[in-house]
């Protein structure tokens, strides 16, 4: 209403809308963005203006507009290594071996020679699973999953990117338990690995064990979860469907 010119606003409108999966009503603040630094004959402020609206489009399957919008984002930031990154999901999403690989070997070589954004090479190897993840190629997600793993097998996040891969995806939730757990004894209480260990007692069907640690997730979790939030409404569902016998 003050201003009706501002990018980051109409950013932000449409990052909250992405946070809640709403992404029909996001992608148009998105664009409305980009649109104003077109009138300004500007490039946007940082990458994220393209990508998060080329996530909007992955998740609501609008594969060829977000191949197109990254080439956008490639001229205005061609040494992101974020724009790499989802340029590398987009081909093995759209069946692009090409472009596929030549953007995971570009997100790779870039973040190699950034040490603002890897620690090591398990680093690295993470961040190559989930690009496979976004693209729906659980085989070789897992595999990378498990390469990082075996370089540091106690390292908590890596056990719990491994738990909640295999918990999420159905492909061995009885193993994701076994990891969850391990990667709580490291970091007990750790929210995100509470909330990771409810939906695995949900998916073998303890609901009542589901709910009480999905609950103590949310009493740990500085922030509000939406994922948690979801997953909490499930497992309610559940139990009360059972109560009443349907």
């Amino acid at each position: 209403e003050i201003d009706d010119m501002l990018p980051p606003v109409y950013y932000e409108l449409g990052r909250i809308y992405n946070g809640f999966h709403q992404y029909d009503k996001a992608i148009p603040y998105f664009e409305k963005a980009l649109d104003i630094y077109r009138k300004w004959d500007s490039k946007p402020r940082w990458a994220n203006n393209y990508l998060a609206l080329g996530f909007a489009f992955h998740e609501s399957g609008q594969y060829k507009k977000e191949k197109k919008l990254y080439k956008k984002a490639e001229e205005d930031f061609p040494d992101d290594p974020w724009v790499s990154y989802w340029q590398a999901v987009s081909g093995l999403t759209l069946g692009d071996t090409l472009q596929a690989n030549k953007y995971l070997k570009k997100f790779s070589d870039l973040l190699r020679m950034n040490s603002t954004y890897v620690e090591s090479e398990a680093d690295v190897t993470t961040r190559l699973a989930f690009i496979y993840w976004w693209a729906d190629r659980y085989e070789e997600a897992e595999d990378y999953l498990r390469k990082t793993l075996a370089m540091q097998p106690q390292h908590p996040s890596y056990l719990n990117n491994l738990a909640y891969f295999l918990i999420e995806t159905g492909r061995n939730v009885d193993e994701g338990m076994i990891l969850i757990d391990k990667a709580l004894e490291i970091r007990p209480n750790r929210y995100l690995y509470l909330g990771n260990k409810g939906w695995g007692l949900y998916k073998q069907g303890k609901n009542a064990e589901a709910l009480e640690v999905i609950n103590k997730c949310e009493e740990f979790s500085p922030i509000f979860n939406y994922e948690n939030y979801l997953h909490k409404q499930e497992v309610e569902k559940s139990i009360a469907e059972k109560k009443s016998g349907l």
